[in-house]
């Protein structure tokens, strides 16, 4: 029998070429997309440029010391990148959280954050270990003495009350005095939605969502109907376990299915399910037949011990039993009900649509980028949506303020601001006031929970909230506090506190480097703020790509350096192709980039397509699978 190189004789050399490569794909299962990437071009290049007598790495090369050379090949890179210069420059801040791999082990994770990206330091098994205070701060506190505890500026962990404790914890060590502590806000907005999504107008619409989803992508002749009935192809979503607001995320694409799913429950084939010519027969009834049989029939007859006696399983046991098909014909016509009441559908919409703020929060703090400055204002404004849902006009007012200065701020001035984004919602006060109420509380106990020093000082730093800093009196004190307790701990000497304490005041009067005619720096700071982080769900994501279930014999040191390699060389490229652009060469003060706004729109639409490109090759399959 001959076999597929057989094929490759009497072919061309191209030809040839071609068809080994596609052999690779084909039965190695090697997405498509691969072929897209950067490194797929390197390779091929290196390849050909190679000796004649080169002979590819063998399996222990590749997975031993080739991919110890690889890692550090990355930090050499990352390090030419000015990733090391921009530590030294804004400092770091250092990232914690915890995570189980596909084989169920413990692991906790640490990424570093600067101006210029998130990089991924290491993955530290902690199956041997409680997860306490004290052990997350011992790995925490190796960590920095890695990076260098004067780098070090702060340190996100969720919040739990053992990475709380670690926070604490790690100040009280040498050198560590000026670490500030910070909770992830992605992390405590996403208790938030959790949080509301268990209040009784939430929950029931949540509950019934989830079921007329379940009994639609649970029968294959449901889901055909529902294709069919499609005006596009997206399909219903199940609520994922691992990733956040995702009671959200099935509900709006429920609604989006809304006219589909209706002209699916009213198609014949689903008409046929429905309840109507299943006759069930109770007990009484097969009583009633088994006495009109004759009496040589009978097998005997049996004695029922009295009631008192009987078990709450007997109980159920002699209680009639629904059949597999009038169970299924009771469900859909469940579901039926439920999709074609316009009622229903209100309630439904009414979820998302009040906790989008929320979510919109969560997507502010959960992407690569800057925005540390943003959160204490974004925050405030969730307690001014619900009054505004709650009827308050000036509530409203001021939410559309919000919205509008942030539209316009990022499309220009003259931008005129969507009515779907200045929606509010009602909540109707007969029936959600105290839900309304509950609402406002669990917004200010989360917030209590992320909030602290760090996040009050950054406010007051960030140029957009200068004049509003000024106007607000309650805020100002919290502001002031937080600004005077973190300068106090980042200042290395009494001299470099009284500097810092005399740049703040010219800040806040607007003079000497601070002046108005700086108009640059100022019209640049609601792009730019001054520091950032990057969720570490994004960096689970990404092991989780790696170290799945067929690659489920990777230990955890080879799964760690993949990852690293995998993550660090994506930031290195994307660092390569802004720098390629020449986009990153002019500053103004703190490193804040200065582009004309034809150069932001390219650096932004630059940045997107980079972003889709490395989601396209993260991913296993294509549409061309």
């Amino acid at each position: 029998m001959k076999s597929h190189i057989d094929y490759f004789f009497g072919k061309s050399d191209d030809e040839a070429a071609d068809l080994a490569v596609g052999f690779l794909f084909y039965e190695c299962g090697i997405p498509f997309n691969v072929l897209r990437s950067e490194a797929w071009r390197t390779m091929m290049e290196k390849v050909r440029a190679a000796s004649t007598g080169w002979k590819w790495p063998s399996y222990n090369t590749v997975r031993g010391p080739l991919l110890d050379k690889a890692e550090r090949v990355v930090a050499n890179l990352m390090r030419e990148g000015g990733f090391d210069d921009a530590m030294a420059l804004f400092g770091i801040t250092l990232q914690s959280d915890g995570w189980e791999n596909t084989n169920r082990v413990p692991l906790t994770g640490f990424m570093a954050s600067t101006p210029k990206g998130s990089k991924f330091v290491v993955t530290v098994d902690s199956s041997r270990h409680v997860k306490s205070a004290e052990y997350l701060m011992s790995e925490a506190l190796k960590i920095v003495y890695i990076l260098g505890p004067e780098n070090v500026t702060a340190f996100v962990t969720d919040s739990a009350s053992n990475a709380k404790g670690s926070c604490e914890l790690l100040q009280s060590q040498e050198g560590c005095e000026h670490i500030c502590p910070l909770a992830c806000q992605a992390h405590v907005a996403d208790l938030l939605l959790e949080d509301i999504g268990k209040m009784d107008w939430a929950a029931g619409p949540i509950a019934e969502s989830k079921q007329v989803i379940k009994y639609v992508r649970s029968h294959h002749w449901t889901i055909a109907l529902l294709r069919e009935s499609s005006r596009f192809k997206l399909e219903l979503l199940y609520p994922g376990e691992t990733r956040f607001a995702t009671f959200i995320i099935m509900m709006r694409r429920l609604v989006e299915k809304k006219e589909d799913l209706q002209k699916t429950v009213q198609t014949q084939k689903w008409q046929r399910q429905l309840p109507g010519a299943i006759v069930q027969r109770t007990t009484a009834q097969k009583k009633t037949a088994r006495d009109t049989r004759g009496a040589g029939e009978l097998s005997g007859r049996v004695v029922k011990p009295p009631a008192k006696y009987q078990t709450e399983r007997a109980i159920q046991a002699a209680a009639p039993k629904e059949s597999e098909k009038a169970r299924q014909a009771r469900q859909a016509k469940e579901v039926h009900d439920l999709v074609m009441d316009e009622m229903w559908w209100e309630r439904v919409e009414l979820v998302p649509d009040v906790c989008n703020p929320i979510v919109q929060l969560l997507r502010f703090v959960d992407p690569n980028e800057p925005g540390l400055g943003k959160v204490d204002y974004r925050w405030f404004m969730l307690e001014r949506w619900i009054k505004a849902c709650s009827g308050d006009q000036d509530a409203v007012a001021a939410h559309d303020e919000f919205i509008t200065s942030t539209y316009k701020g990022v499309h220009g001035p003259d931008a005129v601001v969507p009515e779907k984004d200045l929606f509010v919602p009602v909540l109707d006060k007969d029936f959600y006031k105290d839900d309304a109420d509950g609402a406002l509380e669990f917004i200010i106990t989360r917030w209590q929970y992320g909030h602290c020093d760090a996040i009050a000082a950054v406010y007051g730093f960030d140029p957009e909230f200068w004049a509003q800093m000024r106007e607000v009196g309650e805020t100002n004190a919290e502001v002031a506090d937080g600004v005077s307790a973190i300068l106090k701990k980042l200042s290395r000497s009494d001299e470099e506190h009284d500097k810092a304490c005399s740049q703040w005041i010219d800040y806040q009067l607007k003079q000497n480097a601070f002046a108005a005619t700086n108009a640059q720096m100022w019209r640049k700071a609601r792009d730019k703020p001054a520091h950032m982080w990057c969720s570490m769900e994004r960096e689970w994501s990404t092991f989780e790509f790696i170290h799945k279930n067929k690659r489920n014999r990777l230990t955890i040191k080879r799964a760690t350096a993949l990852v690293s390699i995998f993550s660090n060389m994506q930031l290195v490229r994307r660092t390569a192709r802004i720098a390629a652009r020449r986009l990153s060469d002019a500053a103004i003060p703190w490193g804040w980039i200065s582009h004309t706004e034809e150069e932001e729109q390219q650096l932004e639409e630059h940045q997107t397509a980079a972003d889709e490109g490395d989601k396209e090759i993260m991913t296993v399959s294509d549409s061309d699978n």
